[in-house]
């Protein structure tokens, strides 16, 4: 587990105007929090550009991800915010290729992670998780009704009245 020395490196973390621009669903701060709950010890992490640039680099298969099912740009929920900030975390401490972080997290772990990162991209890119505000999902069962007219002049009402509704 991480000292609070370790803690004082990780958070607080502030990228200055020569850093990185953010362009991830995460922050530097909340990649360094989760890398603590993880184990992994701050003394160990590259330098916040570096940490920046995972967080960034995992972002764009999220963001394909979103553009192949139509999300991309969209007012995101609440709960979306949250998912695509955690799948935006595992992503980036799954690209860390250092070998002083990455041997802090057994195998099993590693491999945990990474199946449910691809299973929820898949998701993503089929539209089976809709992230979107006011979305329901692709595959959410909807049901309509529809008016029956047994004769010409029930007929005859039901299509003035759609017209008055304004429908067609």
């Amino acid at each position: 587990m991480a000292s609070d020395s370790d803690a004082n490196i990780g958070i607080g973390i502030e990228i200055g105007s020569g850093g990185v621009i953010a362009d991830g669903f995460a922050t530097v701060q909340e990649l360094a929090e989760f890398l603590m709950q993880l184990g992994i010890t701050a003394s160990t992490w590259p330098d916040v550009d570096l940490l920046q640039r995972h967080i960034n680099l995992s972002a764009s298969e999220i963001k394909v991800a979103l553009q192949t099912s139509n999300q991309l740009g969209c007012s995101l929920s609440a709960g979306g915010t949250d998912f695509l900030r955690l799948i935006n975390l595992i992503s980036a401490m799954l690209i860390m290729e250092f070998p002083n972080v990455r041997s802090q997290i057994s195998t099993d772990s590693i491999n945990r992670f990474q199946t449910w990162k691809d299973t929820n991209i898949d998701s993503l890119t089929k539209g089976d998780k809709q992230v979107c505000a006011g979305h329901t999902g692709e595959n959410f069962p909807a049901i309509a009704t529809a008016e029956i007219g047994w004769n010409e002049w029930v007929a005859n009402d039901i299509v003035i009245n759609s017209l008055l509704r304004g429908s067609t």
